[in-house]
């Protein structure tokens, strides 16, 4: 059954929306056809059936939801919650069966033996077959978790400016036209790529602005994606915008997409970015430009990127500015 995911607030929402078009066709104003409301307050089953709201985190107001994702086939829901303390009554990651709302799985995402405070989750992604799952937190950490195992088995930590807070506060974008509240350190974006080869994480200081990507079974870093070439992979103190998206093109692996909080959206062919970046020794090694640049699609910070699922030179992108937009990548 297809369904879209939305969350608002502790509550998160699947929408059936083909039984929602067929069931209002009729209707005095057939455009509600195509929208829908996340009542935080109502759970269960609402409009004609169609909409289904749940409350994987626990039905507190203070626990909100700050990421989810599907399953590469669509039946299981991801979520981590911005909790930040590891006393808290739910876990920080749940895993949800779509069409029934039964929770599968949970676990705390916080780091153990860390001298750190416990961070807010912030961002995560399935890898190809669903095995792996990433979770990046607001210390600048993403972890990846085998969950045929429930286990922690990668964390990549990224690195910090100087005088960086390594706590896990979470703050608002100082922004003119922003009004919602979004992760301004740490990690703001993880994601793994369709072949399970790499995890890309997303640096969330304004004066780094860049994405990583690490190799996934060796741990290691394998090249730095960023917008201004600079001398060093280490922080340097003339970064770029922070990055509030990541996604990779399930049609062609080598593809990754970011989205900044400028409103721009940058491309990278990641086979390129690897191998220039090994053909360098790690203390010569500079940051990727990328391949191709789409200057300030958005008025705001880019919120979420998608690459299609059947077309692989479409992009969408959705904005703070209350936009959504499409985008023909066809010259990467």
């Amino acid at each position: 059954t297809p369904l879209l995911a939305a969350t608002c607030g502790n509550a998160v929402a699947t929408w059936d929306y083909t039984a929602a078009s067929t069931s209002t066709t009729d209707a005095a104003d057939p455009s509600t056809a195509h929208s829908f409301k996340v009542d935080p307050t109502i759970i269960g089953k609402t409009a004609n059936d169609t909409v289904d709201i749940f409350s994987p985190h626990g039905p507190t107001n203070s626990t909100v939801v700050s990421s989810l994702c599907w399953n590469h086939n669509d039946q299981v829901l991801a979520t981590c919650s911005s909790s930040s303390s590891v006393h808290d009554e739910a876990p920080n990651v749940a895993l949800t069966h779509a069409a029934s709302g039964a929770t599968l799985e949970t676990f705390s995402n916080f780091l153990p033996n860390s001298n750190a405070p416990p961070a807010a989750a912030t961002s995560l992604g399935f890898g190809g077959k669903s095995r792996y799952l990433v979770v990046g937190d607001a210390s600048g950490c993403a972890s990846v978790w085998d969950l045929k195992k429930t286990a922690r088995v990668r964390t990549f930590r990224l690195p910090q400016p100087p005088g960086g807070s390594g706590g896990g506060s979470a703050g608002s974008v100082s922004s003119r036209r922003m009004a919602i509240p979004l992760h301004v350190q740490g990690c703001t974006a993880a994601r793994i790529d369709p072949t399970d080869t790499f995890v890309a994480a997303a640096s969330g200081w304004e004066t780094d602005g860049a994405v990583r990507l690490y190799k996934l079974r060796e741990g290691k870093l394998a090249a730095t994606l960023r917008d201004i070439d600079t001398d060093s992979n280490e922080w340097d103190g003339h970064g770029g915008v922070s990055v509030g998206a990541i996604d990779f093109s399930p049609l062609d692996s080598s593809r990754v997409a970011v989205g900044t909080r400028d409103g721009t959206l940058l491309l990278w062919d990641m086979q390129a970015a690897t191998s220039s970046a090994a053909k360098a020794s790690p203390s010569r090694r500079k940051a990727v430009p990328p391949t191709l640049r789409l200057t300030r699609r958005h008025d705001d910070a880019v919120t979420g990127i998608a690459f299609s699922p059947v077309n692989k030179v479409l992009l969408s992108s959705c904005s703070a500015d209350g936009s959504v937009s499409f985008h023909d990548v066809n010259m990467l």
